[in-house]
C-alpha cells in the first residue's frame, strides 16, 4: 500500500467501493488440524513494524478504503493492539473512513479484547464479535486438537457483548472428525439453550493445503471425503470476467455419512 502500488488503480475507478486485506501479526500459537495457521513454520507470532502499520491506516483512510479485512489469525490478542484499534479509530472519526473493519478474534476474551470490541463496536467500526467455537464435542475437538471455551463462558460473553450492543456471531464447522449427525445436532441445540438468539454461522470444513487436514496419513484415520467445489466469495459483487477458484469440501468421514451430512 505504501508503495504506491493501487495509487492509479484507486484514482482511475472513483465510483468503486475499495476493500483492503490488512495484516498485523503472522503466525499463530494454536495447531487446530483444519488450519494452516498456526503451522510449525508458523508457530511463533511475528509482529509487523508499528510505524508501518499506522501509516497504513492512514493510507485507507486518505483513499476512503470502506472495508478493512484483517488478516491476523487472533486480532485483538496482542497488548499492543489495543493502540492500533485507538488509530483505526482517530483515523475514522478525522475522514469517515475505513467504514469497517472484519477481524477473526482470540478464543480466549479477556476484559482488554472485550474492551477494545466495545470501542470499535461505538465508533462504528464493528462488523460483529466472533465467538467461536467449532465444535461442541469433546471427542471432535481432541480429534482437531482444539480446546474451545466453556459452555458457560461462551454463555457469559454473549450476554456481556449484548449489554454494550456489541453484535456477536458464531461459528460451528460441518464435516470435522469424528462428528456425528447426533452430536452436531446437539451442538447446535446446546448453543440456542444458553443463548436462544444466538446468530449462527456454519461453514462447510474445507481441507486446506499444508494443514494436518491435508495429510494423507490424517484423511485416511478419520475417512475423509471431499468433493471439489467451486468457491464462494462473500464481502465482493461478482462479475462477469471472474476467474472461478475451487475448494475441497468434506462431504464424509468415518463418523458421517454423505447423506447424513
Amino acid at each position: 500500500y505504501l508503495e504506491g502500488n493501487f495509487d492509479r488503480l484507486i484514482r482511475n475507478n472513483p465510483t468503486v467501493d475499495f476493500h483492503a486485506l490488512w495484516e498485523t501479526h503472522r503466525g499463530c500459537p494454536y495447531s487446530c488440524t483444519f488450519c494452516d495457521w498456526g503451522s510449525a513454520v508458523q508457530a511463533k507470532v511475528m509482529q509487523f513494524d508499528m510505524e508501518r502499520l499506522k501509516a497504513e491506516m492512514i493510507w485507507f483512510s486518505d483513499n476512503q478504503i470502506e472495508l478493512i479485512y484483517n488478516c491476523d489469525a487472533n486480532f485483538g490478542m496482542l497488548p499492543r493492539d489495543e493502540e492500533l484499534i485507538a488509530w483505526l479509530i482517530a483515523c475514522k472519526e478525522n475522514t469517515g473512513f475505513p467504514q469497517k473493519l472484519r477481524a477473526a478474534y482470540p478464543k480466549i476474551h479477556t476484559e482488554r479484547i472485550i474492551q477494545q470490541n466495545i470501542a470499535l463496536n461505538d465508533s462504528g467500526l464493528g462488523k460483529g464479535v466472533t465467538l467461536s467455537l467449532q465444535s461442541l464435542d469433546a471427542d471432535v475437538l481432541t480429534d482437531i486438537k482444539r480446546k474451545n471455551i466453556a459452555i458457560g463462558d461462551f454463555a457469559g460473553l454473549s450476554k456481556r457483548y449484548a449489554k454494550a450492543d456489541v453484535p456477536t456471531y458464531t461459528e460451528l464447522i460441518l464435516g470435522l472428525p469424528g462428528e456425528t449427525f447426533g452430536t452436531f445436532c446437539d451442538g447446535i441445540n446446546r448453543i440456542f439453550d444458553v443463548d436462544p438468539d444466538a446468530n449462527l454461522a456454519i461453514y462447510p470444513c474445507i481441507v486446506l493445503p499444508n494443514s494436518e487436514m491435508a495429510d494423507p496419513a490424517y484423511r485416511a484415520e478419520h475417512g475423509l471425503k471431499t468433493t471439489r467445489m467451486q468457491q464462494m466469495l462473500l464481502h465482493g459483487t461478482p462479475t462477469d470476467y471472474d476467474i472461478p477458484e475451487y475448494y475441497d469440501v468434506v462431504t464424509e468421514t468415518n463418523t458421517m455419512t454423505n447423506l447424513e451430512w
